[in-house]
């Protein structure tokens, strides 16, 4: 099954396959995906609706907006895009001039950093640790 054909989310599509003539797939997928859309804002349904939209027989234009889409979508799940992490390295090598936290352990400034950042949620120690390994990453790399 191509990558197209694969739907990201909790609905059920029973009897009909992805050459189906009908469309029924089609505008399941569509359905669905803006359902989800609604719920989430996750760009990653609408660049599955663009996928599987018709455009009058020319699937590039499709192509191409899911394509812009995803481009937009590289969020990820979180704080990861390198701009984001550029900020939180600048916060994070800040702390070293401040006397309080001068001489506090990486995975207490990590966290403060989070805390900085205005980074809701329970997932600290996480977030942290690919924190952590992004840091990691860019130091064998510069």
């Amino acid at each position: 099954m191509s990558k197209k054909g694969m739907i990201r989310n909790s609905g059920t599509f029973l009897g009909t396959t992805l050459n189906d003539g009908d469309g029924n797939l089609r505008q399941a997928v569509i359905e669905q995906q803006w359902r989800n859309y609604l719920i989430t804002n996750d760009l990653e349904c609408l660049a599955q609706i663009c996928e599987h939209a018709d455009y009058f027989g020319n699937q590039q234009i499709g192509k191409e907006l899911a394509s812009v889409f995803r481009n937009k979508n590289r969020r990820k799940k979180g704080y990861e895009t390198e701009l984001e992490w550029v900020w939180a390295d600048r916060f994070y090598k800040s702390l070293d001039n401040d006397r309080d936290w001068a001489g506090a352990p990486d995975d207490a400034k990590r966290v403060r950093v989070f805390d900085l950042l205005g980074i809701k949620g329970d997932d600290r120690i996480m977030w942290a640790e690919r924190f952590r390994k992004w840091q990691a990453a860019r130091s064998k790399v510069g």
